[in-house]
């Protein structure tokens, strides 16, 4: 597509790529919402699944590891605060994607 030089074919490029994939989105072709035309030449993003839940695992470890040693909490409030500091560790390390990774990490543990 040439958006930049001819913005009239783009669009009309655009407008039936679209279409293309509302109508197999509609038909449940989830597995082939565009040609491979239409794909040729982008690379898919890199998979950062990985990383992103070793960053999780050590923020949440490093901050219940520090809390515990540092004294400061009542035994009876390190359940509740070791939790909160779990969902914000996922948080920094999911951002927006949150949702998803509760769920992950509620189908591990049997639920939250």
């Amino acid at each position: 597509m040439k958006t930049d030089s001819r913005p009239d074919d783009a669009l009309q490029d655009i407008s039936k790529a679209l279409v293309l994939l509302s109508d197999r989105y509609c038909h449940a072709r989830l597995g082939t919402l565009l040609d491979e035309e239409y794909l040729h030449g982008i690379d898919p993003p890199p998979n950062r699944e990985l990383l992103r839940w070793l960053l999780a695992l050590l923020v949440a470890g490093g901050s219940v590891t520090g809390l515990g040693l540092s004294g400061v909490l009542p035994e009876s409030a390190e359940g509740i605060v070791y939790t909160i500091v779990a969902f914000l560790a996922l948080t920094i390390a999911f951002g927006r994607k949150i949702q998803r990774s509760i769920e992950v990490l509620g189908a591990i543990t049997g639920g939250i």
